[in-house]
Parts: structure tokens; sequence; C-alpha cells
């Protein structure tokens, strides 16, 4: 029975390390509780009571807290969290738009891993088979780019989690989006390298200060030391407004970086995740004193280790290359930095 105790307060500590560590790289409840759900095999509903460091009773009195002519006890919250097995209760749609609202969430976000009988369907089904359509066909689409053109990037990110959360299973989903982003990441920035000529008069103008002067878009090579073991990637990086996001090439480990960086005059900060292949990934943060060319960024990261201890290092980006195509994305992938 101790061991049992001792087992459950081990997982709880390392749930909340997990949970403080994304939400330190700026992740929110959902993306937390999604990460919990495939990690640890939790439901929906148990996962974003979890991801705030809640037991039930904790739950139901902040529950109680907000509206308090409507009081529960822990048995309320575990009858939902039980549903649909024999052993629980289908929140009523009032319930869950007051659990959305305790939990910061949109109420798809507590029924993501219900039931689904779309496959009864005989239109669904017949759809499901059809095969992607060929680039071509794909040319044909210009009013759906029209209303991409005029739909700010949340909306479409909140379009694209509706499309996602009908996939199943969720780790599938999370792998067609990574696949996805770092696609359209390589071809946008391939289109802004050939959209863009040099000016070849540049050269006799003033230099400009840092804050005007264009990021390089391309490849970079980054080199960060990990408890004194240095860890290097290439990364393709590119700006989207005032971020710099950038996603590694394929390293000879099979792990993998994604970077997104908020720019601030002469620095750069923001969070970063490492995709370690058989792991979960790991969440930190990450400050950059940007070098007067932006060519180079230097500065120090900072996260949890397996221990919940804080930790850090030196983080270093120097610029490689301008040109992402095919060529240059072969030489650079797989390649030690």
């Amino acid at each position: 029975m101790k061991t049992a105790v001792k087992k459950r307060r081990g997982l709880r500590q390392e749930q909340r390390e997990l949970a403080q560590t994304m939400r330190a790289a700026g992740r929110t409840w959902v993306e937390i509780a999604a990460v919990f759900r495939d990690r640890y095999g939790l439901n929906a509903r148990t996962a974003l009571r979890l991801v705030r460091g809640w037991s039930q009773p904790e739950a139901a009195d902040q529950w109680t807290r907000l509206w308090p002519d409507d009081p529960k006890t822990l048995k309320n919250i575990s009858y939902w969290e039980n549903w649909p097995s024999s052993t629980g209760r289908e929140p009523s749609i009032p319930v869950l738009s007051r659990l959305a609202q305790l939990y910061q969430c949109a109420i798809t976000d507590l029924l993501i891993d219900g039931p689904d009988f779309r496959h009864l369907d005989a239109a669904h089904t017949r759809r499901a088979g059809h095969p992607m359509p060929a680039v071509e066909e794909l040319a044909q689409i210009d009013a759906v780019l029209d209303r991409l053109a005029e739909t700010d990037v949340e909306r479409v990110a909140g379009m694209a989690l509706v499309w996602a959360q009908r996939l199943r299973p969720i780790g599938y989903a999370y792998g067609i989006l990574m696949k996805l982003s770092a696609a359209l990441a390589l071809a946008a920035t391939a289109h802004s390298g050939l959209s863009r000529v040099p000016d070849p008069d540049a050269a006799d103008e003033p230099e400009p200060p840092i804050e005007l002067r264009p990021w390089p878009t391309g490849i970079w090579r980054t080199r960060y030391d990990d408890g004194g073991t240095p860890v290097e990637y290439h990364v393709v990086l590119r700006r989207h407004r005032e971020r710099l996001v950038g996603q590694s090439l394929p390293h000879p480990g099979g792990s993998r970086v994604r970077l997104e960086l908020d720019i601030d005059g002469s620095e750069v900060n923001g969070s970063w995740a490492e995709y370690v292949a058989g792991g979960v990934p790991v969440y930190r943060t990450v400050r950059l004193a940007v070098g007067r060319s932006r060519h180079s960024m230097r500065g120090q990261w900072v996260g949890f280790d397996g221990a919940g201890r804080v930790t850090g290092g030196e983080w270093e980006m120097s610029f490689v290359d301008h040109s992402v195509s095919g060529r240059a994305l072969r030489t650079y992938r797989g390649a030690a930095a």
C-alpha cells in the first residue's frame, strides 16, 4: 500500500513538473492536456483537470467558488470524468459549458476523445476512401485560397485543429500537423528567397540600424550546451510577422528541434521544443542577443531536467545558407553541424 501511494505521489510530481515546464514555454492548457492524454492514457476531461494540478475535490471547490448557487463535490467531477463508462454520468451541455470555462478551453476539447460514429454515414465512408487530389486539382481551389488570404492566422490554426480532432488516433493527427507545418515552412522560405532580389547599389548606402536590417531567411547552424554536452542541429529559419520560426533538418540521432522566437529589437526570446526519438517532447525557453549583422545570435536557455531541477546552458546560432533548395537541404540534413 505504501509503495502504491509513493508511486502516485511520484506520478503527480512528474505531471506537475511537466505542466510547469510547458507553461513556462508558453503552451496552452489544451496543448499540455494533449500531451497528458498521450503520455498517461487519460481522457480529455481528466487531463484538463490534472494539467492544473487539481485533485477532484479541488476541481469541485473551484467550480463552487465560481458558481456558489450550483455547488459540486468530487463525486460530480468523478462521474463526468468516468463517462462514457458504466460508472460515469453524461455531462449536460450547461455542465460542459461551465467545465470549459473552468479549464479555459472549448467544449470540443472536453469531448475530443468521445465516441465517433461517422463511419455509419455512407457519404463519410465514400469521402474517406477518396485518394488525395493531384497538384493539378489543388490548383483549382482559388476560392479556398482567397478565403485563407482574408483569414487571420489564429483562425486558420483553429480550423486546422478542428480538422485534426477528427483524426484518429491523436498521435497520427499530431504527426500530420507537424509534417504540414514543416513542409509549409520550407515552401514559404523557398518562395521568399526567390521573390527578393538584392539591390546591386545597396553596398554604397549607409549601414542601417539593426532593427531595420532584414533577417537572413534560410539554413542556420544552432548549437547549445546540455549539461556540458554540445548538441548541434541545422535549422530552417523563417520570419513570420514579429516572430522567427525554425524547424530542424533531420538529425543523425533521429531527434529534432522546433523554435518559436519573438523579436524584440536586438534580442529574441521564446520557446524551443526538442523531440527525441522514442521519447516525449522537452519544452524549454531561450533568450538570445542578436549580432549587428543579424547573421548570429548568442545567449542562454533554461528549463527543467528529468528530476525537476532548473537547468540551462549556452545557446548560439549562426547563419549558413540562404538557399533552401532540395540540393541545399540534402547537403545539410543529417550532417553534423
